[in-house]
Parts: structure tokens; C-alpha cells; sequence
């Protein structure tokens, strides 16, 4: 790192010199588990009380599989649909962590403000991160 740092006044009262990648990680690092949590709260609404505890994987997860749930087939569309946009959300931000670099930490920083990331394109989204469109 080149030196680039923020105060932050999460450490100490005098405040202490973090390096702006790691405070930025850390945002997204926030973001995502705090989307995780929010989708298995969701998935938990819908599963069935008697399914709830009764496998050996829900020690390792509170993710009901699919065949757990009980969701009327009015709900599956709207269910889905904000289970993508959560699982885009996260895709967006696991994106933002591996090209963070010091040359576009402050950008990055820009649009985890107000969850920004999400109101813009992919082109948009790649041309601020300077990505590589896939082959």
C-alpha cells in the first residue's frame, strides 16, 4: 500500500490510522453478512415448523434447503425474485472486494454510499471498477 489511510474512530478515542482498503473491505465485508442474515431470515419465515432443527446440516447452516420450505405458488415469484435481487446484491459486492484496489478505493467507497452500487448498469459498474468484460 502507497499510504493511503482514513482516521477511524472505531479503535481507539484518539483515533487510530487504518489503510483506506482495509476500512473499505470492511464496509463490504458488513454488507454481505448483513444480506446473508437478512436472506435467512427470509428462508427461515417459510419453512415449516415441523422441518425446523430436524437436519444434521443445520448445525453447519440456518439455509433451509428448497424442499424445506412451504411457500404458496402465489408467493414463489415475488419470493424468487428478491431472493436474486439479494443474491445480486452480494455478487455486486464479492465483485467491489476483488478488483478493490488504492486507484479506485474512494469510487468503490462512492458506491457502497446509499447502496449506489445497485442503481447503476454493469457497464457502469465495470468501468468504475475498470473490469475486464468476460471472454
Amino acid at each position: 500500500m502507497n499510504g493511503l489511510v482514513t482516521k477511524s474512530k472505531f479503535g481507539s478515542q484518539l483515533g487510530e490510522y487504518v489503510p483506506i482498503l482495509e476500512y473499505v473491505y470492511g464496509i463490504i465485508d458488513s454488507k454481505i453478512d448483513f444480506i446473508e442474515l437478512k436472506t435467512r431470515r427470509i428462508l427461515d419465515q417459510f419453512r415449516s415448523i415441523e422441518v425446523k432443527g430436524m437436519h444434521n446440516s443445520d448445525a453447519n447452516s440456518d439455509i433451509p434447503s428448497m424442499s424445506d420450505l412451504s411457500i404458496d405458488n402465489t408467493e414463489n415469484e415475488q419470493f424468487f425474485v428478491h431472493l436474486e435481487s439479494l443474491s445480486r446484491s452480494i455478487y455486486l459486492l464479492e465483485q467491489m472486494k476483488l478488483s478493490l484496489n488504492e486507484s479506485n478505493a474512494f469510487a468503490v467507497m462512492q458506491l457502497l454510499n446509499d447502496d449506489n452500487y445497485l442503481k447503476i448498469n454493469d457497464i457502469q459498474f465495470g468501468e468504475i471498477l475498470k473490469l475486464k468484460p468476460a471472454a
